[in-house]
């Protein structure tokens, strides 16, 4: 039987999509207090905010009339009409917040406008009407929230311990903070004041405030102009990484979000520049006209959805890229790609224009690279037997190569440009490359389905084509690397003997039965980590007093994070204590860890913490990353003696074959293989 809710379990459901944990409150209570022209903001938590929230601001307040009217669902100042969701300019508009935040709490309302005497107070405990009561109050509004979850045990379960929901609380006033510099904020955590952000006049003062001068120096900034959209920010150099996304923040007309396609663009921009398992520190505002986007497609308003998807990648790209590349040739590209937007915006359209380089794979210059690409495909491609599999956007391009590559003549030239390829413009002709359009769009769609027998077929015949131009050696050429070196430990090697370095990076020595081939970072790696790990178990590790104490800034949410940490940081041979608001003092770090590395060391410490996992597995994960630190570099060059020890060392330990993020450490050339591949075999 069909039946309506009644009003107290609808908004207990609306509550569990607004109001994730603390934190959800906190940001639709900062939004609200944003949109009625609030220059101080003040939060308050106790218990990180599972006690009790509080939430003032000086902003315009409400009358009588609307402080009850705020608490019902659907109730918003923001919106008349369907057509106002193509412009909106605020913050809030869906008129859930706090009647969703009233449903599953102890809810306390307090306000008053500037030119009354008397202000409002609304109380409400789950749910109920709101009887509002004359109060005297400041101007402003005033809310606070007490057990949240009180009366959803479900919800009150999944939420984490103090601290964490307390890192949460913080974020979202950082993400604020930055984006309304003018507003001076403040939070405080059981009583006391740990975030005091004064309003600014620019934001790299604001940046400066909460991540110290330390970050502000290693960001340049950037500024790009176009008819569709506006970009300024400032971005790291290279030599500022980080070893997770957590430090790039993209805002779209002053609101943070969460956007995959940006994210794409922005590491695009970097490609070349930093390892690829890095990730920048990223401040990047975004200014466009509101009917280009949809803000109005997730509960928490931190996902949206852009007009022109493709134009926003590519003016992304070619802000970050401007910056690092000076060449006039490459201001001309950034030209180019921003023309391309001046005229998709003017004619409603997106016009294909100009790739950002290395955004999508090119097309194969000659043969060898389409056979070389058909192989990779069929490597990456499910079995036969499979009727279909998902594959990405890339390896659905790898698809499409090998299809298309079935219809080349084989007695037709081998070498081809780019103007040889049929235009977009031509539906019925074959492409080399996705169309770009439909590639970005896949960034933020599902993965693909594709038959694998079709792609099987396609292969087999591509095959064919190339029996029939006698070029068929060079598939089984590619494989021969393989094939003469294989992954090995050193159980069957009997005494090694070091022969030299090669490159520097890789140590040679010989076996009774061939040649070792060992990557002397990841070898130490190994030991280092097995090292630390044995030493761990029963004791902190060893480390060194420092002469001079080194001083470390850090944000507000990673204060709350190393306290959190204190005990593991300790365990890692690390003696740090607070000095002052935002900053550490340092006394004592490992052995082993140069002083250069232990700064960009304890950063990474506290991105791998904030992963999920058990405290053992948090703690190897620190020691991975320590071991990583400490070892002999790829590029060092080492003294016969320094080669001598990795052997040895590596001798005594198990799973040595690997380095403890599994990449291979050894890498093994038989007698026999060689003898095959310099057509020995048979000879004397």
């Amino acid at each position: 039987m069909i039946h309506i809710l009644p009003p107290e379990v609808a908004n207990r459901i609306a509550a569990g999509e607004v109001v994730e944990r603390p934190a959800s409150a906190v940001r639709e209570l900062i939004d609200n207090a944003i949109d009625a022209g609030a220059t101080r903001i003040d939060v308050e938590i106790e218990r990180g905010g599972l006690g009790s929230i509080r939430v003032a601001d000086n902003g315009g307040g409400m009358s009588s009339e609307d402080a009850v009217l705020c608490v019902k669902r659907h109730a918003t100042s923001k919106i008349l009409s369907a057509k106002d969701l193509d412009s909106i300019q605020t913050k809030g508009f869906r008129g859930e917040a706090l009647a969703a935040i009233s449903s599953v709490s102890r809810f306390e309302l307090r306000t008053r406008r500037p030119e009354n005497e008397f202000g409002t107070l609304i109380q409400i405990e789950g749910a109920g009407e709101p009887a509002p009561e004359k109060t005297g109050a400041a101007a402003g509004t005033v809310v606070t929230i007490r057990d949240l979850f009180f009366n959803t045990p479900a919800r009150l379960k999944f939420l984490k311990k103090p601290s964490t929901e307390q890192g949460h609380v913080l974020s979202t006033i950082t993400w604020n903070a930055l984006a309304h510099e003018n507003v001076h904020f403040t939070f405080t955590n059981n009583g006391r004041r740990t975030l005091d952000l004064p309003a600014t006049a620019a934001r790299p003062e604001r940046v400066k405030q909460i991540f110290g001068n330390d970050i502000l120096e290693e960001l340049i900034p950037v500024h790009v102009d176009s008819p569709l959209v506006s970009i300024s920010g400032l971005i790291s150099r290279p030599t500022l990484t980080r070893n997770s996304t957590q430090h790039i923040f993209f805002y779209v007309n002053n609101r943070y979000i969460k956007d995959r396609l940006l994210h794409r663009a922005l590491m695009d921009g970097y490609r070349n520049l930093i390892p690829s398992s890095r990730f920048p520190v990223a401040f990047l505002f975004y200014e466009l006209d509101t009917a280009e986007i949809d803000i109005n497609v997730h509960p928490t308003k931190q996902e949206i959805k852009f007009s022109h998807e493709r134009a926003i990648f590519s003016a992304t790209y070619g802000a970050v890229r401007q910056v690092w590349d000076t060449r006039e040739e490459a201001k001309e590209e950034t030209k180019r790609i921003f023309d391309t937007i001046g005229e998709s915006k003017t004619r409603g359209g997106v016009k294909p224009g100009p790739e950002p380089e290395n955004r999508f794979s090119d097309p194969p210059q000659n043969l060898e690279a389409m056979k070389r690409d058909a192989l990779l495909a069929e490597e990456e491609t499910p079995r036969r037997e499979e009727k279909t599999a998902p594959v990405s956007s890339v390896e659905s391009s790898q698809e499409r190569l090998v299809e298309e590559s079935t219809t080349i003549d084989s007695s037709a030239p081998v070498e081809f440009n780019r103007e040889s390829i049929p235009s977009r413009g031509d539906e019925s002709a074959h492409t080399l490359e996705p169309e770009p359009a439909q590639a970005v769009e896949l960034l933020n769609r599902k993965p693909l389905m594709v038959d694998a027998d079709a792609a099987f077929e396609a292969k087999e015949s591509l095959r064919e084509n190339l029996e029939h131009s006698g070029l068929s050696d060079l598939l089984q050429e590619v494989k021969k690397p393989d094939e003469l070196f294989a992954v090995r430990s050193l159980e069957d090697a009997g005494a090694l003997t070091v022969l030299g370095q090669l490159l520097d990076s890789y140590i040679l020595a010989q076996g009774s039965d061939g040649l070792y081939i060992i990557d002397q970072h990841a070898a130490h790696e190994r030991i280092l980590f097995d090292r630390f790990l044995a030493r761990s178990q029963q004791a902190s590790l060893a480390s060194q007093s420092l002469l001079f104490p080194l001083t470390f800034d850090f944000s507000p949410e990673e204060m709350v994070l190393l306290g959190e940490m204190a005990d593991e940081i300790k365990r890692l041979g690390i003696d740090m204590e607070p000095f002052g608001p935002q900053t550490y003092v340092c006394r004592a770090v490992p052995n082993n860890l140069g002083l250069d590395e232990v700064d960009s060391f304890i950063r990474d410490l506290m991105g791998e913490w904030k992963l999920e996992g058990t405290a053992q597995e948090k703690r190897e994960r620190a020691l991975r990353t320590l071991a990583c630190r400490a070892a002999i570099k790829f590029g060092d060059r080492l003294k016969p003696e320094e080669m001598e020890g990795v052997i040895r060392e590596l001798e005594k330990i198990p799973r040595r074959n690997v380095c403890p993020h599994g990449r291979p450490s050894i890498l093994f050339v038989s007698d026999d293989a060689l003898r095959r591949s310099f057509k020995r075999t048979g000879f004397s």
